[in-house]
C-alpha cells in the first residue's frame, strides 16, 4: 500500500537520480553538442552556439544542482516529521531564487538560441509557484510556533 513514507523515498531517490545526471551531463556536454547538431543535418546552426549552450547550461547546472542539494535536505527532514519549519521555509526560498536565477540565465541566452525562452518561461513560472508555496509554509510555521506558546 503507498504511504507518505514511501512518497518521501520516491522523492529522494528521484532527488539523487537527478543530481547526478546534472553532473553527468556537466562532464560530458561538449560531447553531447555533436548529436545535438545531428538534429540539423550535421551542420551547425550558428558559429557562436556552442558557447551559447554550455555558457547557459554551465551556470544553470551549478544552480540546479545546489537546489537539487537543498530540496534532499528539505525530503530529510520530512521524514524525519519535521516539516513546518524555518529552515523548510528557507530551503523554499533558496529553490526559488535559483529557479528564478536559471530562469534569467536563460532568457538571456534565448536571444541567441531561440528554445531557451521556453526553458526561462518555464523555470519562471516554477519559481513563482515555489515563492507562493514558501509563503504558505512560512505562515504555517508562525500559527505552530504561536499555537505552540498557547497553553
Amino acid at each position: 500500500m503507498w504511504n507518505r513514507k514511501k512518497s518521501i523515498y520516491v522523492s529522494i531517490a528521484v532527488c539523487w537520480f537527478i543530481l547526478a545526471a546534472l553532473i553527468l551531463i556537466a562532464i560530458l556536454a561538449p560531447f553531447f553538442l555533436k548529436d545535438f547538431y545531428m538534429l540539423f543535418g550535421g551542420r551547425i546552426p550558428s558559429d557562436h552556439l556552442d558557447y551559447v549552450i554550455l555558457g547557459c547550461y554551465y551556470p544553470c547546472a551549478a544552480f540546479g544542482i545546489l537546489a537539487d542539494v537543498t530540496l534532499l535536505k528539505m525530503l530529510s527532514r520530512i521524514e524525519k516529521d519535521n516539516p513546518f519549519c524555518k529552515e523548510n521555509v528557507e530551503a523554499l526560498r533558496v529553490i526559488s531564487v535559483c529557479c528564478f536565477t536559471v530562469g534569467l540565465i536563460t532568457f538571456l541566452g534565448s536571444f541567441s538560441y531561440r528554445p531557451f525562452f521556453f526553458v526561462a518561461s518555464a523555470a519562471l513560472f516554477v519559481g513563482l509557484i515555489l515563492r507562493v508555496v514558501k509563503n504558505v509554509m512560512q505562515t504555517a510555521v508562525e500559527m505552530r510556533e504561536e499555537n505552540d506558546l498557547t497553553i
